[in-house]
């Protein structure tokens, strides 16, 4: 049983699990001990967050791609900017965004200045 805030390896892959969950309201509560992870792939850390809010467990981690839910499931477009800033990602890539390239400029313009960005957007990538 994979359970939050613990790290493992399967079939030659090492990953870290990290609590998502929402801080307010009833919607993914903390107990429900539902998560993201973070995968160790050649010398690089990728982080799909799940849907969850900014956590202060994530201040513990570095990161170097980071990819956020923008909308649905309670994941918004200011939750994500903190989620890069807690984690200090190199490079964000947006996920489950609402497919309107203004508001994923507008995302990616909250971001801290050396932080790369890139996102799909109707099957291509735009940087």
């Amino acid at each position: 049983e994979i359970k939050p805030g613990q790290s493992y390896s399967m079939v030659g892959i090492k990953f870290d699990t990290v609590p998502a969950c929402f801080l307010e309201g009833d919607s993914h509560p903390k107990s429900k001990g539902w998560m993201g992870y973070v995968l160790h792939l050649d010398g690089s850390s990728y982080y799909v967050t799940g849907d969850t809010q900014a956590l202060p467990e994530m201040e513990k981690l570095k990161v170097d791609v980071l990819f956020p839910l923008l909308y649905g499931c309670g994941g918004n477009a200011e939750q994500a900017v903190k989620i890069a800033q807690l984690c200090k990602a190199q490079l964000v890539v947006p996920v489950h965004h609402n497919n309107r390239q203004q508001s994923i400029k507008e995302f990616l313009a909250k971001l801290p200045d050396d932080v790369q960005s890139h996102y799909y957007l109707n099957g291509k990538l735009v940087k």
